[in-house]
């Protein structure tokens, strides 16, 4: 029986012991999941001011096309009566860049950027097929961002931005409304 009473005496300590042990790794694991999410956040962020520099230092292609010399049925855009493959583009009066536009077969496909009439970065959205789908971003005309969203085949799938009462707010933002059409120049 003293054996017995010995045995069972390990089995519990022994037990006791996992269960501290099942206690650290719940910590470790709780710990590795909050430092992956304080740099993922930091890895959004730097990636939000990756795509404003990339947007405002654009480099137009030799090869694009006015978006004035195509045709628009519906959301097929046409050159001399075929669906257009390239990138097309509007300007301001002034010649700085207003919008460029990804074309596939007629159909929005790629990136999508918009600018403000000084030339700093409005929006960047990605479509595909004709659909807004990927990562979509707006910035104010002074660089802060009004919104970063993910826009999926069924809608609005997430954003990257907390709205905790911190994000940047313009001043100018009542006089400056987004996508004007009327700020693009008519060739």
């Amino acid at each position: 029986m003293c054996a017995s009473m010995t045995e069972y005496g390990q089995r519990d300590r022994a037990d006791t012991i996992n269960r501290g042990g099942n206690s650290r790794s719940l910590w470790l694991g709780l710990l590795l999941v909050f430092v992956f999410t304080a740099v993922s956040g930091l890895l959004f962020a730097q990636s939000n001011r990756e795509e404003y520099e990339l947007v405002k230092n654009y480099i137009l292609p030799a090869h694009a096309e006015q978006a004035s010399e195509l045709t628009q049925e519906g959301e097929v855009w046409l050159k001399d009566g075929k669906p257009f493959t390239g990138i097309a583009i509007d300007r301001f009066t002034d010649g700085r860049l207003a919008r460029m536009l990804t074309l596939r077969k007629g159909l929005q496909h790629g990136n999508t950027y918009l600018w403000y009439p000084d030339g700093s970065p409005q929006m960047s959205a990605t479509y595909r097929k004709g659909q807004l789908q990927g990562r979509f971003l707006g910035w104010y005309q002074s660089g802060g961002i009004i919104y970063d969203m993910v826009i999926n085949r069924n809608g609005y799938a997430g954003d990257y931005i907390e709205d905790d009462g911190s994000r940047a707010v313009d001043d100018n933002s009542d006089s400056e409304p987004e996508g004007n059409e009327n700020d693009f120049e008519k060739e």
